[in-house]
């Protein structure tokens, strides 16, 4: 037996026909759907602005603060170079005890962690970002995770924090971030000399930690290696610039390679960790008087030369 409608329209669907409302229905489903997910949309970009205020206010306060922690880290020295009267020894020895101790504690108390915590709070109270979706405000950002070590020269600064994602049910409603900014101590003044790096007198070079040689050009690809990633299988079998394989590194690796592993053109380890010690290269800019009897890096030794012809041939070519 076939059962139809009297009210049977064309174009009309059949649950339309047999159904009354169902088209409210669907619509409303749909505007529900549509706007948790405009809000979802709204929520996480909201949360990406918040990041970026979070991690602009950690990076300037961490650069105020790799600068007052490189202070602290020369007070000894910079009393030393001052103080010439030999008669003094014993006052400047206690007064360099004096200044190491109040190093160490700058340190070691944790108020480098207290200064960066105020600074950055300071800086994000009025934020409406941070106010509106960090949970707590800038009370609730934790940077108990903070590390600053006088004898690797570098003052690594973390945050903690929860924000609120207003679309998901409770406890689902909270996202726990954590962001970092890593700094050298700053180096713009060498206190033996008493001199800036700005003089243009100098005859300046490029050296790196425990270099072997030095630079003419800053821009030199011994100076600005590239690390690349590849499998532990693949790095085994590579060469590097000199010829050689390479080996563990005895830092981050010590013969138990990761799946992956870094490597550099002129290095010669393969390494777990992207940010091993082996591989950060700290630049700096020094007096070619200070670098003894170490030669010139091969690179620029050839640069310098092809650079000293075309400067030969110009002058041939104008006379």
């Amino acid at each position: 037996m076939k059962i139809c409608s009297p009210n049977k329209k064309k174009g009309l669907s059949f649950a339309s026909v047999f159904f009354r409302g169902s088209l409210t229905i669907e619509a409303s489903l749909m505007m529900t759907i549509m706007v948790m997910f405009m809000l979802g949309f709204f929520s996480f970009f909201y949360i990406f602005m918040t990041q970026m205020r979070i991690q602009g206010a950690l990076n300037e306060t961490t650069n105020e603060l790799s600068k007052y922690a490189y202070v602290q880290q020369l007070l000894p020295d910079l009393w030393d170079h001052s103080t010439q009267d030999a008669t003094q020894s014993k006052e400047k020895g206690a007064i360099r005890s004096f200044l190491e101790e109040k190093a160490k504690v700058f340190c070691q108390n944790g108020l480098h962690t207290l200064y960066l915590s105020d600074q950055v709070r300071k800086k994000l109270e009025k934020d409406p970002f941070v106010s509106f979706m960090v949970v707590r405000d800038v009370q609730g950002l934790d940077f108990r995770d903070t590390f600053l070590s006088l004898q690797a020269d570098y003052i690594d600064a973390r945050v903690k924090y929860q924000v609120k994602v207003k679309v998901l049910p409770p406890p689902f409603d909270k996202i726990t971030l954590m962001q970092r900014c890593k700094r050298r101590f700053f180096i713009g003044l060498d206190p033996k000399k008493g001199q800036s790096q700005s003089n243009q007198d100098t005859d300046w070079v490029y050296m790196t930690n425990h270099a072997s040689v030095y630079h003419l050009y800053e821009n030199c690809y011994h100076l600005l290696r590239e690390i690349r990633s590849f499998s532990y299988h693949v790095a085994k079998s590579m060469k590097n610039d000199q010829g050689s394989s390479y080996q563990s590194c005895g830092q981050c690796a010590r013969n138990q390679p990761n799946l992956i592993v870094y490597v550099t053109k002129a290095g010669n380890c393969y390494h777990n960790r992207r940010d091993c010690p082996a591989l950060t290269r700290y630049i700096t800019k020094v007096d070619k008087k200070t670098v003894g009897n170490k030669p010139l890096c091969s690179n620029c030794a050839k640069k310098q030369s092809q650079l000293q012809k075309e400067e030969d041939l110009n002058k041939k070519g104008t006379k």
